[in-house]
């Protein structure tokens, strides 16, 4: 039976890796595999997508944070992540840390016997007060500053902390699915165990004597480890995440001792990922962080990580994901913008005015709609824009459409589209619209965006909508704005007219400056004469001219 073709907005679980080995492997993992999305030139990243259990996965090769901002825009519906690879081991007295282990980033102590962990293990779990599973560290632009915490972490999902409880019940009841997804990579002669080598750690003072492996270097600085009883241990605790890689034993310890028990160190800056969608880091040890590193155990610890993710991911419920939120802001913001409307430099007064059209159009998401009334003139649309620059930060996104008639709105709903499409490509009924080229279907996807219902911190300025059709008006050249209002009761709107019969919402009469300092102060700023406003004369003509 052939994959089903599904919508961008159908994939919930983001699987992020760094080297094409480790997209190789979470490939393997998919229990199906779904065509291929369209590319998208405003997007440089290459999505595989396909299905683990009862949940839709985008896997991607992100290196860099501004990617994954692009693939949570791309597919708007990622509730969390994985960011799945491999890192440094840092192995302890209190963890057995051994190449192929697996490290899994989350809350806890460092496990004693049973996290034992070795290259090729998985390593994420926070420990002590840094218990936050990944700590992002770097040194200091001197020797002198030393190691650094760079930035703060949230803790991992709910879901996916309750997903490790879950695994961890299946490990001990004796049925855990780890080794069989694990086979389906390692019967594969590239992520073989038996082509990686033997597993051996060095005294952290000792250095690499040179060459690729490590045939020249002394067996007698080998240190000598109790063999185990598992092949691979899945361990839970602190990844160091810094922003260069460590190759010295005693860099290494010092980092983990630094941050009170550290087990892993990765060079990819998975902090970076949050900034996109909240996520678990999981790394396969392929080497011990030091100079003997090299990438023969690579291809077995990519394998042992993806195996570990998919156990997690597969023991989620679909009802579990459904309940999260999604962050909507980041799904329907639109940069601030108003070039198509000409704004004064210089606004001054009607602080009165701005802060009864913020009264007015605050609330809870439900539609608020304040209409500006006036003489034509007056100042209505250099007050919208004011209130536009002041409250930026309280909306998603600002558009302004001119209302002067129908085919100018037909325009302007034309430019916020094409905006909508610029910042979030894969709007796919808009895409849809844009290449017909019927105006009519542009306002009504539009239309349809605005109602979408998430998309509830909007602001649409109606500006100029001086010929309103009226009852009685038999004027074929008004316009009926309701054609041109979104379906939802959600947003906030403005609209400035000069017509007193427009009654849509709240209602706020712009009448004349009622100080005369104020109407001075503009008088000042046009031209260029600062003496205007403190002028005796100018305050006597100005009196005599209001009286």
């Amino acid at each position: 039976m052939a994959s089903p073709q599904l919508g961008h907005q159908d994939y919930i679980v983001a699987w992020v890796c760094a080297l094409p080995i480790e997209v190789a492997a979470a490939q393997a993992m998919l229990d199906e595999v779904h065509p291929d999305p369209p590319r998208n030139d405003k997007d440089p990243n290459v999505y595989t997508l396909g299905r683990i259990g009862e949940h839709n996965v985008v896997i991607a090769c992100l290196p860099v944070d501004q990617a994954a901002i692009q693939m949570k825009t791309a597919f708007p519906s990622i509730r969390f992540g994985v960011m799945v690879g491999i890192g440094g081991g840092v192995p302890s007295a209190e963890a057995d840390i051994r190449l192929g282990d697996v490290v899994v980033g989350i809350g806890g102590r460092v496990l004693s016997a049973e996290a034992d962990i070795c290259l090729g293990d998985l390593v994420s779990q926070p420990y002590k007060e840094y218990g936050k599973g990944l700590i992002p560290y770097g040194f200091g632009k001197d020797a002198a500053s030393g190691l650094e915490r760079t930035s703060s972490l949230d803790v991992p999902p709910t879901i996916l902390v309750d997903a490790i409880s879950k695994v961890k019940a299946k490990y001990v009841r004796g049925i855990s699915m780890f080794s069989k997804y694990l086979s389906k990579l390692t019967d594969l002669p590239l992520f073989a165990r038996g082509n990686a080598g033997p597993d051996i750690l060095f005294e952290a003072a000792y250095e690499h004597t040179g060459g690729e492996t490590c045939e020249t270097c002394s067996k007698g600085r080998i240190v000598r480890r109790q063999p185990r009883s598992k092949e691979i241990v899945v361990h839970y605790g602190t990844i160091a995440s810094g922003n260069h890689v460590v190759r010295d034993g005693r860099a290494r310890d010092m980092i983990s001792l630094m941050f009170g028990g550290v087990l892993c160190l990765e060079t990819e800056v998975a902090a970076d990922l949050a900034k996109a969608f909240p996520y678990l880091a999981i790394r396969g040890i392929s080497d011990y962080a030091d100079s003997h590193k090299n990438e023969k155990w690579q291809s077995y610890a990519a394998a042992t990580a993806a195996a570990c993710a998919k156990e997690l991911i597969s023991v989620i419920q679909t009802t579990e994901v459904e309940v999260m939120p999604v962050n909507t802001e980041e799904i329907f913001s639109i940069t601030f913008c108003l070039s198509e409307v000409s704004a004064v430099e210089y606004f001054v007064a009607r602080q009165q005015e701005l802060a009864e059209i913020h009264r007015k159009l605050s609330g809870n998401g439900s539609r608020r709609t304040v209409v500006l009334h006036g003489v034509g003139g007056i100042g209505k649309t250099q007050l919208a824009v004011a209130y536009a620059k002041r409250h930026t930060a309280d909306y998603s996104a600002i558009f302004w459409l001119d209302s002067t008639s129908e085919d100018s709105l037909k325009q302007s709903f034309a430019r916020v589209s094409k905006r909508v499409l610029q910042e979030h490509p894969f709007a796919s009924w808009l895409s849809v619209v844009k290449e017909k080229g019927n105006l009519d279907e542009v306002v009504d996807a539009v239309k349809m965006w605005l109602s979408l219902r998430k998309n509830r911190l909007w602001l649409v300025v109606y500006d100029g909508y001086d010929n309103p059709k009226l009852p009685g008006i038999t004027d074929r050249t008004a316009v009926d704005i309701h054609r041109f209002l979104p379906e939802a009761h959600q947003g906030a709107i403005l609209i400035t007219t000069r017509s007193s019969q427009v009654k849509l919402g709240d209602r706020i009469r712009v009448g004349k400056l009622t100080d005369i300092r104020d109407s001075l102060k503009i008088l000042s700023h046009a031209s260029g004469r600062e003496s205007v406003v403190d002028g005796e004369a100018s305050l006597t003509v100005a009196d005599a001219e209001l009286t």
